[in-house]
């Protein structure tokens, strides 16, 4: 798949380098050179969105022809008042837009070693039920669990998000991302892993494992409030 990561921060580097050892075509988009974003977004057939979240809405109102039909991953989030994502900015400013959110939730360090003592982390995501094959893809790709919690649950990601936290600053990055287990009540023991080089091939995660959850109702070793928010 041809794939535009926006973003060339830790967020944006880990998740590129992941999807194009799994044979993704990846493009990145920063603002130096100026025209790369553009450059990325030409024929790309979905978008992972990680600068910071403050200028998701300036990249949606400048970008929202290149945007249209595009399935955008918002894997950005926003401190301070209001909700951490973007869908309202994405709906008003870029409404052609096929929005998704995941990628939030967990830091990079879990991006770049997803599995733990044997266990593939989950990684929970909100998407239209039609691109819903997409999202799942690229998750796996990167060597996650892909969790399903349906369309439109942006807010309760952004939950999630403050969860990571509060255990990422009691337990570092690392160990948050243990609490796969007690979320679903289900685990994906792999293999142990032979010694990788620095391009190292990652675990693919089959599509058998996928999981879908039914809700009812509504840095480096610490937490780092620009976790999921590369250089724009």
């Amino acid at each position: 798949m041809d794939i535009a990561v926006i973003g060339t921060g830790k967020i944006g580097r880990t998740l590129g380098e992941a999807l194009a050892a799994a044979g993704h075509e990846i493009r990145y988009g920063s603002r130096t050179p100026e025209d790369s974003v553009r450059e990325a977004l030409d024929g790309a057939e979905a978008v992972i969105v990680g600068i910071p979240g403050q200028y998701v809405a300036d990249f949606a109102r400048g970008h929202a022809d290149e945007l249209a039909g595009k399935v955008v991953i918002d894997a950005a989030n926003k401190f301070g008042e209001g909700p951490a994502h973007s869908a309202a900015e994405f709906a008003i400013l870029a409404p052609a837009a096929r929005y998704a959110r995941a990628f939030n939730a967990l830091g990079w360090e879990n991006f770049a070693d997803p599995v733990f003592d044997g266990v593939v982390a989950d990684l929970f995501y909100s998407a239209d039920e039609a691109d819903r094959e997409t999202v799942e893809r690229l998750i796996r790709d990167t060597g996650l669990n892909a969790v399903y919690l349906g369309p439109g649950q942006h807010d309760l990601l952004d939950q999630l998000l403050k969860l990571w936290f509060t255990l990422a600053n009691g337990q570092g990055p690392r160990q948050a991302s243990g609490l796969q287990g007690p979320l679903t009540g289900v685990t994906a023991p792999v293999p142990s892993r032979p010694a990788r080089s620095k391009a190292r091939q990652r675990q693919r995660v089959p599509a058998s494992t996928t999981r879908e959850v039914h809700w009812r109702g509504a840095g480096s070793s610490r937490a780092d409030p620009d976790h999921a928010s590369d250089r724009p």
